[in-house]
This record gives structure tokens, C-alpha cells and sequence, in this order.
């Protein structure tokens, strides 16, 4: 019985070294991941800055004349089906030439954000993505106006 806890102790020394590992593995992975979607928004914006507009006028799509729900669509279908951080999605849609309105930007565009249908926040907290990626999930808009009405 004596050897069986000692097994079972050197087994959970194992055990925890190795997700001290992992624990560390995953912080250098988000890390990196982060340090890349900040890559990945100024090339996006250079790309954007540098594309004539599809019908053949002079007028490219990072022009202010655009919604920057449209923008931000583009960027995110960019990005495959991987959502991403409001703020860094406020970063790209500005690098394309897409302005923000009022002081708080980055609540500016969440506001927006959850009013249209066509974004959702599949995981967790502050990270967007399109709804057509992500056909079984609500918007947060659409959760929020039921909830607001269920309790009123």
C-alpha cells in the first residue's frame, strides 16, 4: 500500500510539471497569436489601401464613405471564421480608413456591432465574428432585446 502512494505522488508530481508546461506553452501561443492579429491588421489595411475599387473608379474601399460595419465585415471575412477582439477590430477598421465616431471608440463599435445581425460573439467575451461563419449562434443583439423584453 505504501509503494502504491508513493507511485501515486511521484504520478501527480509528473502530472503537474507537465501542466506547468503547457500553462506556459499556451501564454507564449496567445501571445504570439496577439502579436500576429496586430501583423495581420496593418497588412490588411495596406491591402485595403492599395486596391482599386471593383467597379473601376478611382475610389478604394478604405474610403470613410463606408460603413464601418461593411469594413469590419470585410475584415473578419479576411480572417476566415476566427473572430477577433473589438478593439483590435476598431484598430483595423480605422487602419482602412474607416472612422469611429464619439469618444469611447472601442464601445462605439460594440454598440454597432450588437444592433446588426450580421456579427455575432461566438466564444467569449469581447470577440466578434460573422454570422454567416457562425450560423447556429445568436447575436448578442437579438439575446439581449429578448432578455430585455422577457423581463420587462
Amino acid at each position: 500500500m505504501e509503494r502504491l502512494k508513493e507511485l501515486l505522488l511521484e504520478e501527480r508530481s509528473d502530472l503537474n510539471t507537465e501542466r506547468q508546461g503547457l500553462q506556459e506553452q499556451i501564454a507564449a501561443a496567445e501571445n504570439r497569436l496577439q502579436e500576429v492579429d496586430r501583423l495581420l491588421i496593418h497588412v490588411e489595411g495596406l491591402l485595403g489601401l492599395e486596391s482599386p475599387a471593383e467597379d473601376g473608379t478611382d475610389e478604394s474601399p478604405s474610403s470613410d464613405s463606408r460603413d464601418i460595419e461593411d469594413i469590419a465585415v470585410d475584415i473578419l471575412k479576411a480572417r476566415g471564421a476566427e473572430p477577433m477582439h473589438y478593439r483590435e477590430l476598431a484598430r483595423a477598421i480605422e487602419s482602412r480608413g474607416g472612422s469611429i465616431p464619439g469618444v469611447d471608440k472601442d464601445h462605439t463599435l460594440i454598440s454597432r456591432l450588437v444592433r446588426d445581425n450580421r456579427f455575432v460573439r461566438p466564444s467569449r467575451r469581447g470577440y466578434y465574428a460573422l454570422s454567416a461563419d457562425y450560423p447556429g449562434v445568436e447575436s448578442v443583439g437579438t439575446r439581449k432585446r429578448r432578455q430585455s423584453q422577457s423581463s420587462g
